[in-house]
């Protein structure tokens, strides 16, 4: 801005002095230095209505605390050379340039010397959930980098910020003894007898903590698990409830996701069948979701974040605090709520 009120200036003062000296040579020296800033002018304006932007992809999913490359496309349809652009970008929590709070903004330069060009750059998200990068405003510089001229444009980036999930859970085993054993998340199948047990060995890596006989691992100091003759995988509802007063606090809500799909794998790493459902406002119905591997969690996280979007966006709270049915509570169900406490089978385990 300084630089073209002092180039202004100048120019005021070449046309004064012209016209006191009477000097032809000053004369058309000022004339050529108006002219020049009238072109660099309208240039600014032609690249404003010539050249466009949108993002190389309208979605995108990156993991919580990882940088990701964005890479803004620029379509130039004049051909004119763009010696200097700046992206004013900003980054939010929420699908589809909602603007809530934002997260962080960034100035961002770059160029476009031929047809298609493009501006990459990257970025970081804090935490689990839905977010949006968009393009606030452009401004396109002229070839001295003095005139601007400003463009706005509702480009925008929806991205599905995953949890980092770890090779092992925080979710505990709570069954420290035998007498606890009959909480536990594991039913064996051969006989529908629970003593149907083949033998009783020494732990190997790779077995199950559900199998471990406490009893006599307590007596003998080693660690003993049970073996049975014909064990089948169980099936497992994981519940994700969401309380009313957090559905808004983003930052709480990633915490949330991050716990529910930590608690989801380690479940299907110790080879459970699971299901995670969440009850659904619209059909006034509990949706339930097969998850059998991390691109399955990952898929039912996004319809996720888009069901709690979509209660945001429509300021719904029905059903957010929905009890379960009798019918789910009779098998094996695991609650995992915002308040980040995780329920197995009615116990509070963390």
């Amino acid at each position: 801005m300084m630089s073209k009120v002092l180039l202004i200036f100048f120019v005021v003062i070449s046309w004064y002095i012209a016209g006191m000296v009477h000097s032809f040579a000053m004369m058309l020296y000022a004339v050529c230095l108006t002219f020049f800033m009238l072109a660099m002018h309208f240039v600014t304006s032609i690249y404003k209505k010539r050249v466009s932007f949108a993002f190389a992809s309208d979605y995108a999913s990156v993991v919580e605390g990882r940088d990701y490359l964005v890479r803004v496309n620029i379509n130039n349809n004049h051909g004119l050379p763009v010696s200097k652009i700046r992206l004013d970008i900003e980054v939010s929590y929420g699908f589809n340039g909602n603007k809530t709070k934002y997260m962080l903004t960034k100035k961002i330069y770059g160029s476009c010397h031929k047809k298609k060009d493009s501006i990459k750059f990257t970025i970081r998200m804090p935490y689990a959930g839905p977010a949006c990068v968009y393009i606030k405003r452009v401004y396109f510089y002229d070839y001295t980098g003095v005139f601007r001229r400003k463009a706005v444009t509702d480009s925008h980036m929806n991205i599905a910020v995953l949890p980092y999930i770890e090779d092992g859970s925080i979710y505990m085993e709570y069954a420290a003894s035998e007498a606890e054993a009959s909480q536990d998340l594991y039913v064996n199948r051969s006989g529908n007898s629970v003593d149907d047990i083949r033998q009783i060995r020494e732990y190997q890596t790779g077995d199950s903590y559900r199998h471990i006989h406490w009893n006599l691992s307590a007596k003998t100091g080693s660690l003993l698990v049970k073996e049975f003759s014909q064990e089948t995988d169980i099936e497992v509802n994981v519940f994700a409830k969401v309380f009313i007063d957090d559905l808004y606090d983003y930052k709480k809500m990633g915490d949330f996701y991050n716990r529910l799909a930590n608690e989801t794998m380690w479940l299907i790493n110790d080879k459970s069948i699971i299901n995670l459902l969440w009850y659904d406002y619209e059909y006034d119905t509990f949706i339930k979701h097969r998850v059998n591997n991390r691109k399955d969690c990952e898929d039912v996280l996004y319809a996720l974040y888009l069901y709690h979007e979509k209660c945001r966006g429509n300021n719904e709270k029905t059903g957010m605090n929905k009890e379960l049915p009798a019918a789910y509570k009779e098998g094996n169900i695991v609650v995992v709520d915002t308040s980040l406490k995780v329920s197995v089978n009615g116990s509070i385990v963390d």
